[in-house]
């Protein structure tokens, strides 16, 4: 009996620590900041482009592009998508109040 009810416990502790840390993630607005050095040597107006590759493919960024592109190809404010797509618009005051 001790047993089971020391392990129901932890269990209900860890669910709840991890809850906690789920509303903490998802209530976070982060921001990330990598810096990418132009060359080895960190030498001023030397821009060694193999260098700068390896490091962007190594924090994952070219991969994250690749992701980003294939789901959300294009991204435009809801002014320039009108500007751009209206002559396949349905002009409707009602069918846009809610935007």
């Amino acid at each position: 009996g001790t047993l089971i009810s020391a392990a129901e416990s932890q269990g209900a502790q860890f669910k709840r620590q991890l809850g906690d840390l789920c509303e903490m993630i998802a209530a976070a607005n982060p921001h990330y900041v990598r810096c990418i050095n132009p060359n080895a040597r960190k030498v001023h107006g030397n821009f060694d482009g193999v260098n700068v590759l390896q490091q962007l493919r190594s924090a994952g960024l070219i991969e994250a592009v690749r992701v980003s592109r294939a789901g959300y190809p294009s991204r435009y404010s809801f002014q320039d998508f009108v500007s751009r797509f209206w002559p396949a618009a349905v002009f409707d005051a009602g069918a846009c109040s809610s935007v």
